[in-house]
């Protein structure tokens, strides 16, 4: 178990600041914590929450509207610190540029996120419910009282940061009401809330037989974790699993409820079950499946495959595999061990595949393997051609296949063949060229 704040990185990097007596910040990489110190200047018991960006950055958020923000970066352990946050935007907008500012994504949910429109324009939430508004030229800030000059109102009306709609115009979605700044005040919306593309809540995925579940959240995976009846449920892949054996001993059995799910890249997760400041995590790993890989050569493009994975023999059919083939995307699950590529492009190419457990953890290592297909392009367009020739219909279906499987290559190559074809080996080659238009889409 481990206490305080947690963030993980796009590396899938933990990172936490667990005591602020020992001013301090840890990263955990897959085997052990490293601790980094953090700057006597920056007073750690006024952080809010940390947050990584697409830089590789690591950013101390503080718990109040002028508090200062420390900036650390792990590759060369360099620290900027600043007096508030708009000091810290300013900088980036200087070093960066505002378009690349906007890619390095700080922050989520509502607090100290950065919403732009251009030129420079910049809006985002204290931690205090404020709405900070930098115009290119000089800031401008507003309580949830000032928009609304509702004395009454509440924070919790509130529920999102503030955006630019498409044409650019700062928008807040407060209580059942958008608010808009016009340049000069604030006024209602009359036609009800602004659908404002803020990242969805996650929703039980359909199949999984859960509704209405005590707790739901998402990893950085995309994978769908769920407690229903101090139970613990995965869903990922298209897939939905229990987690708990019975009678395993869990940090759930009380009753208490997921608050946040990180990931480490080896197979390790950690299950936030507290607050965000303050809250206690539990590892919660087993052992992910090993894969393995044979290939077998049938002729020209053609290729077996199997597959075996380390789960034990009482688990071994209830697994699964992905694969896929020169980085592209990864099949849906399947669960049988074996595989047959036909047609495969000429050339070398990179087969990947990995094994999916009865609790959906995947292998974080593929098994690969090199394909290489030693026909020239030209001779491989040269055996499709001749197989839409074929008296065999289902010999000419595969070559339509066949050629779709490589548009760029068997496009032009068809055209030309097409000049002079056969009214019948005319009708195939169409075939064949509406198949590779239709493909994208399938």
């Amino acid at each position: 178990m481990t206490h305080g704040l947690l963030e993980e990185d796009a590396r899938h990097h933990l990172w936490r600041v667990s005591n602020f007596a020992s001013h301090v910040v840890e990263e955990w990489d897959g085997e052990r914590w490293r601790a980094y110190p953090v700057p006597l200047a920056y007073g750690l018991r006024h952080l809010f929450y940390l947050a990584s960006d697409a830089r590789g950055r690591l950013w101390f958020l503080p718990d109040e509207q002028d508090g200062v923000v420390a900036v650390f970066q792990p590759q060369t352990r360099s620290w900027q610190l600043f007096p508030n946050f708009q000091a810290a935007v300013e900088r980036q907008l200087e070093t960066l540029g505002p378009r690349e500012f906007a890619r390095a994504s700080i922050g989520k949910g509502k607090y100290f996120v950065p919403r732009f429109a251009p030129p420079n324009r910049i809006a985002f939430r204290s931690a205090s419910d404020t709405l900070f508004y930098f115009d290119g030229h000089v800031w401008r800030h507003w309580t949830l009282k000032d928009i609304t000059r509702d004395k009454d109102i509440n924070v919790d009306a509130w529920e999102e940061t503030p955006y630019f709609d498409a044409p650019g115009v700062l928008k807040a979605n407060i209580s059942d009401k958008t608010w808009s700044w016009n340049g000069k005040m604030w006024a209602s919306s009359a036609v009800g809330v602004h659908p404002f593309a803020a990242e969805p809540e996650p929703t039980p995925p359909p199949g999984c037989g859960i509704s209405e579940p005590d707790s739901i959240v998402q990893d950085s995976s995309d994978a769908i974790w769920m407690t229903k009846n101090r139970q613990l449920w995965k869903a990922a892949f298209g897939l939905c699993a229990p987690q708990l054996a019975p009678g395993e001993r869990h940090p759930l059995r009380d009753g208490r409820v997921l608050q946040n799910v990180n990931l480490d890249g080896r197979g390790h997760i950690l299950l936030s079950t507290g607050p965000q400041w303050g809250g206690e995590s539990h590892w919660f790993s087993h052992a992910a499946p090993d894969t393995r890989l044979s290939v077998k050569p049938e002729g020209a493009g053609t290729f077996s495959l199997r597959f075996a994975s380390s789960s034990s023999s009482a688990q071994r059919d209830k697994g699964w595999f992905r694969w896929r083939m020169d980085g592209g995307s990864w099949s849906a699950p399947q669960r049988e061990p074996a595989l047959q590529l036909e047609f495969v492009p000429s050339g070398p190419h990179r087969f990947e595949v990995a094994a999916l457990d009865a609790r959906l953890s995947l292998d974080p290592t593929p098994a690969k393997v090199q394909l290489r297909v030693a026909l020239s392009p030209q001779a491989q367009m040269t055996k499709f051609l001749s197989m839409l020739r074929s008296p065999d219909y289902a010999t000419r279906e595969a070559g339509v296949r066949a050629f779709s499987r490589q548009p760029a290559r068997a496009t032009p190559f068809l055209q030309a063949a097409r000049r002079g074809a056969s009214a019948e080996l005319a009708w195939w080659i169409d075939a064949a060229l509406e198949e590779m238009e239709e493909r994208p889409q399938k």
